[in-house]
């Protein structure tokens, strides 16, 4: 009889044991498989694809900038000085003439200086070598006096509206003894203004090659996980005065054929998207 109690308490906890085996077993595969979904989950969100989007657009230009140095001479300071006044109001009141507005006028720079001339031509020195003769400019100390004084001074005028079309007439009609007019590339004045709606059209296309190639890999999108954007091609408001260079000269020189054309501005972005 003993052992036959014996018996049904060791099967008693045999069945205990296989219970709380199971138990834990289930408890093991539980935490496991959440965690492995956790890991597919956060690992699936570094999967991504990048690709890049492109857009472009004409613009015309809406500005022009001249730039006009004016030259004053005189035997003295105050003489070059008035030169300069003289010709800097001819200036002005041609630029009123055109309608010029005022805020589209600006003095970069105003200067005067004295002239040098040498009283003499400076002596040359013959030089002896091993196999030639060299002759060389001596030193002329003190040699150098004042003859007169420059003044000089330097404007920056915008041209738009009408008078970007009149460009060349203005630059021949500001060309006087004195005076000498270059011009800068015609260009759009705020080209940032332009960026926001070029920048959602070149995003747009970025997503549509990445619809593309996510259908081609039977993947599926999800969110943007970065997005870069070049610097873009984007027209520049100062240029290097190549279009049009008119040396001073006492009469009024001819005008020139000033295109202002159209420009081509573009943005490029880089978007990588995260899949699924």
């Amino acid at each position: 009889m003993f052992t036959e109690k014996r018996e049904k308490q060791i099967n008693y906890y045999l069945k205990l044991s296989a219970t709380i085996l199971v138990l834990i077993s289930a408890l093991f595969v539980v935490v496991v498989s959440g965690s492995l979904a956790r890991y597919l989950d956060n690992n699936s969100s570094n999967k991504t694809i990048t690709v890049s989007g492109y857009a472009d657009m004409n613009v015309t230009p809406d500005i022009r900038t001249v730039y006009i140095n004016i030259l004053g001479k005189g035997a003295n300071e105050k003489v070059a000085q008035a030169d300069a006044a003289t010709k800097s109001q001819t200036v002005a009141n041609f630029l009123k003439a055109k309608k010029i507005a005022t805020a589209d006028i600006k003095s970069l720079n105003l200067s005067t200086y004295p002239e040098y001339k040498n009283k003499s031509e400076c002596p040359v020195v013959k030089s002896v070598g091993m196999t030639s003769e060299m002759y060389y400019p001596a030193p002329c100390a003190q040699n150098s006096v004042v003859v007169g004084y420059n003044t000089n001074q330097s404007i920056e005028v915008t041209l738009r509206g009408d008078a970007m079309n009149e460009a060349a007439e203005i630059v021949s009609g500001l060309t006087i003894n004195g005076v000498t007019v270059q011009t800068g590339e015609a260009s759009v004045e705020n080209p940032e203004s332009l960026k926001s709606d070029l920048r959602a059209k070149a995003i747009a296309d970025a997503r549509k090659n990445a619809e593309k190639l996510a259908k081609a890999l039977g993947v599926r999108l999800g969110k943007v996980q970065s997005l870069y954007e070049d610097g873009g091609n984007y027209p520049i408001a100062y240029s290097m005065m190549k279009d049009a260079s008119i040396s001073a000269r006492p009469e009024a020189a001819p005008s020139a054929v000033l295109s202002n054309g159209s420009q081509k501005i573009s943005s490029t972005v880089s978007v990588s998207f995260v899949i699924r």
